[in-house]
């Protein structure tokens, strides 16, 4: 037995014997000649994925009485729905193309019908894709390969989505599958030029143009600045305890840096603040209530969003941060979600001070998907940024659920960091459609699994809390 990813051999670890297709209804003298395939089960330590042997051709399994119809079951309907209507309002914006693997009778694809969506239907049973076509859902009646994606020209780099429902265990060679499907998505690139001086990183593999340097030279705003489009403005000393190591510096490189940009450079600027600038206050806050900023990193922030007001910018204040980005960069262990987890996890325990303190959290993710909404739109000003607002004793509430046998220790011993406040982000909904749909579920899990997998062997190292490798390594900045 073969994987299907890789080719290499594995083991089968179970057998069901010889077994028919499923949703066959076959009449008694049919079960003579009925098609049965051997059922053998294995997993590919590898890829992490369980596989049959063998696999019956598409003709077999989709035939002309293929059985089931997604228009017969109304909570399959009810979810389409609600799937299409989610899509539609946070994620498409003017004309857009729709492809569905596994159509069957154009359910889902039905509630994406419309003038400026141009929609596709890839169904292998005759059938039920007959169905599709006598309700003007635009389908053709064909097993999905990289063929089929390769014939389908007017498609090609420019669809927007592709969806199956219960598809993609039809298909015995996923890496084909998976050709296919990129042939044919929107490729949607950026042409990303990284500019830092890998204060806290050894190295930087991601696949784009990088440039080596210091905000700080001069050198760097006497380049040709207004070549980029747009610059995503992340350059920062981050966190209250790193800023207040050396406060002239803070100023130096989070406010001084930026007035110079803004002096020469004339296109788009995205920049990163924080919902840090409110402080401690009651009540929900919005872009238009007070500031009350506690720390020189807030303030900092703050300077940098007064000299903005006027320029081609938008202003992202964002929640406490959580969770894990990707597979290269470094991360952050001095965030209450990760600290408190990753605590859960090696110590059993996990210390609140006080507890009753209101973070509004947003997964880094998040601001990634944020930063391209961004880069896509004409829109200026202020934007709050956050999931949702919780108090941190319910946070690590929260984050025991997911590691056995841990203790949440509550301390009255007053903690160095007074803020505490909640912020609506129905501006960033209503004027950007954009939310944060990374859940605090899905940060504890993948903290979890980066954790469980031994990815980080001591996460008390400095590398992974600003304040400490900045104490560590003064000379570095």
């Amino acid at each position: 037995m073969n994987c299907k990813i890789t080719n290499k051999k594995i083991k089968p670890f179970m057998s069901f014997g010889l077994m028919p297709i499923a949703n066959g209804f076959l009449k008694k003298d049919y079960f003579k000649k009925e098609f049965l395939f051997n059922m053998e089960v294995g997993f590919s330590k590898e890829i992490s994925l369980f596989q049959l042997n063998d696999h019956p051709k598409p003709k077999l399994m989709f035939n002309k009485d293929y059985p089931f119809f997604t228009s017969s079951s109304k909570y399959m309907i009810k979810h389409f729905k609600n799937y299409s209507n989610w899509v539609k309002k946070y994620y498409f914006k003017n004309t857009k193309k729709v492809i569905e693997i596994g159509s069957n009778d154009g359910t889902l694809l039905n509630n994406f019908k419309s003038t400026e969506t141009e929609i596709l239907g890839i169904e292998p049973s005759k059938n039920v894709a007959s169905v599709a076509m006598s309700n003007n859902i635009n389908t053709i009646n064909k097993f999905f390969s990289f063929k089929t994606a390769n014939s389908l020209k007017k498609f090609k780099n420019k669809t927007d989505l592709i969806c199956g429902a219960n598809a993609i265990c039809h298909i015995p060679n996923l890496t084909d599958l998976i050709k296919g499907i990129d042939l044919l998505l929107s490729k949607k690139r950026y042409d990303v030029t990284v500019y830092d001086n890998l204060l806290y990183e050894e190295s930087y593999r991601k696949d784009c143009k990088f440039i080596n340097g210091d905000i700080r030279d001069k050198k760097f705003y006497k380049s040709s600045l207004n070549k980029y489009d747009v610059i995503v403005w992340l350059a920062a000393l981050v966190g209250d305890g790193a800023c207040a190591i050396n406060p002239a510096l803070t100023d130096e490189i989070n406010f001084q840096t930026l007035k110079k940009l803004c002096k020469v450079y004339n296109k788009r600027i995205i920049f990163i603040s924080t919902c840090s600038v409110y402080g401690a206050q009651n009540g929900m806050l919005d872009e238009n209530s007070s500031v009350n900023p506690l720390s020189h990193y807030a303030s900092s922030k703050l300077k940098c969003e007064s000299i903005l007001k006027d320029k081609n910018s938008i202003i992202f204040r964002l929640g406490t941060l959580f969770g894990v980005s990707d597979n290269y960069s470094r991360i952050r262990m001095d965030l209450v979600v990760n600290t408190l987890s990753a605590k859960a996890f090696f110590e059993k325990k996990m210390s609140v001070f006080g507890g009753e303190q209101y973070r509004p959290l947003l997964h880094v993710k998040d601001v990634a998907r944020a930063i391209e909404v961004a880069i896509n739109s004409k829109k200026r000003g202020i934007f709050n940024l956050s999931y949702m607002n919780m108090k941190i004793i319910d946070i690590a509430k929260e984050i025991q659920k997911y590691f056995k046998n841990t203790k949440i220790i509550k301390t009255k011993i007053k903690f160095q960091d007074a803020r505490n406040y909640k912020v609506t982000n129905d501006k960033a909904r209503k004027e950007l459609s954009f939310k944060a749909i990374y859940n605090l579920k899905y940060g504890i899990e993948e903290l979890k699994k980066l954790l469980s997998e031994k990815r980080i062997k001591n996460f008390n190292d400095p590398r992974y809390t600003n304040q400490k490798y900045l104490e560590i390594f003064k000379e570095k900045i």
